[in-house]
């Protein structure tokens, strides 16, 4: 049970990881003189490293699964860095509740 418990603790901490570099795009792009909400996450990612997110379609549909880069990570990817970030924030929450599920009881 130990070992589910970190697992899903290592799964949560890398939730509020994604959501904390979400949020610094954000922040990156207001302060070069942008708007808030003004491109949405793929946009930026695509502007910083296109050949990353080039890579990480073919990666997520051959190793884990097709129907997880069209119903998951797309639509994250259409929409604004702040709205990605409380998706991925509230992930890391439920993560670490379900990892207090299997704590060790005295």
């Amino acid at each position: 049970m130990r070992i589910v418990r970190l697992f899903l603790v290592l799964l949560a901490v890398l939730a509020f990881l994604v959501a904390a570099v979400a949020v610094a795009a954000e922040v990156a792009n207001l302060a070069k003189g942008g708007t808030l909400f003004a491109k949405p996450l793929g946009k930026l990612w695509f502007d910083t490293h296109k050949d990353s997110l080039l890579l990480l379609q073919p990666a997520i549909e051959r190793y884990l699964h097709p129907w997880l880069w069209g119903a998951v990570v797309q639509p994250l990817l259409e929409r604004p860095p702040v709205a990605t970030a409380g998706a991925f924030a509230a992930l890391g929450l439920v993560l670490l509740l379900a990892a207090r599920l299997f704590r060790r009881r005295r």
